[in-house]
């Protein structure tokens, strides 16, 4: 497979080389926990995880370089954009130079994102490919074919195929922000997705048809769920769960595919899960600030059978004064 970059270097360069100018150093970890106000609002560096049949999780990156006590923050334009990364090498390349909330195609070979409204990005020859379309598109999600692109509008569901025709609202649900986050099932018959519901004040998962019909209600519960994703055989699903009783920070959790036997695995924070192919992890975006700056929104791994969690990756060296890197 030849993978070329949009500005940087190629992937065969990464791999002859053992990196290039442009990759994301890996910073040490803190020696020491240092304390930071919980009520600190930062945002997120590394977001929207997915992780691909081909073991490659795609990502975007804020490029952020400083943030600020007031909660902003600086980014570098030369390094913020959707990256690739090899989990297994920490190898990484930024594809894009713009663009979040990628979806890989179900034999890893192409890259669906928002860039206001769809794109696709072929890996193999760095081609990006419009989807025609008006409006806006929010979380777009491949269905098992290949043929079909599942995303919402920021009120509705919809599918298109990937050459944009044949697009289908799959129904409009009445609420305070409708229904949002389609995510397929991995036979392709269903959809799991997030709905505002007058009743409530919280957003709760729930599943239909490809048509829109059969819609059924998986969560009750006094929390905001949100990111549900199916695991790879379909007996889960992941989603991202604020238990506002319990948690002051959201977490992954998993649930079997009829809502039952909910867990949490996550115990810090963590939003946006992405299943490995063998569905043995997911991959996630930590979001609180127990332990210091290093740990802050950047992408984590869960192994959904112990529940121990790793960093995959670190923040770019902190440069307030906006030096370029050398």
């Amino acid at each position: 497979m030849v993978l070329r970059s949009v500005g940087l270097c190629t992937l065969a360069v990464m791999t002859a080389l053992g990196g290039c100018r442009g990759q994301a150093p890996l910073a040490p970890p803190d020696d020491q926990c240092v304390t930071v106000p919980r009520d600190s609002l930062r945002m997120a560096r590394h977001e929207d995880p997915s992780w691909s049949i081909r073991g490659m999780i795609a990502y975007q990156d804020r490029g952020i370089i400083c943030f600020y006590d007031d909660g902003g923050y600086l980014p570098d334009p030369e390094l913020a954009g959707l990256w690739i990364l090899n989990p297994a090498t920490q190898e990484r390349l930024r594809i894009l130079p713009g663009g979040e909330l990628p979806s890989w195609s179900p034999d890893g070979s192409k890259v669906v994102v928002t860039l206001g409204q769809l794109f696709i990005f072929n890996i193999d020859d760095s081609s990006l490919t419009r989807i025609p379309g008006s409006g806006s598109h929010f979380f777009p999600s491949w269905s098992p074919n290949g043929e079909w692109i599942a995303y919402d509008d920021g009120w509705d569901i919809w599918i298109v195929r990937t050459d944009g025709s044949d697009a289908r609202n799959l129904g409009h649900v009445s609420g305070p922000s409708g229904s949002r986050f389609p995510s397929w099932s991995p036979d392709g018959a269903q959809i799991v997705h997030v709905r505002y519901t007058d009743v409530s004040p919280y957003s709760e998962i729930f599943v239909m048809n490809t048509d829109g019909t059969g819609v059924a209600r998986l969560t009750h519960n006094q929390t905001d769920d949100l990111h549900p994703v199916f695991s790879p055989d379909g007996h889960w699903i992941a989603y991202t769960g604020h238990l506002l009783s319990t948690d002051r920070h959201p977490q992954v959790w998993i649930m079997e595919a009829d809502g039952s036997n909910p867990k949490r695995l996550t115990i810090n924070g963590g939003v946006h899960p992405s299943w490995s192919p063998d569905g043995q992890q997911l991959v996630f975006s930590r979001l609180n600030l127990p332990c210091g700056e290093s740990e802050f929104g950047v992408l984590w791994t869960v192994d959904v059978k112990s529940g121990a969690e790793s960093q995959l990756t670190r923040p770019w060296p902190q440069r307030c004064d906006g030096a370029s890197i050398d």
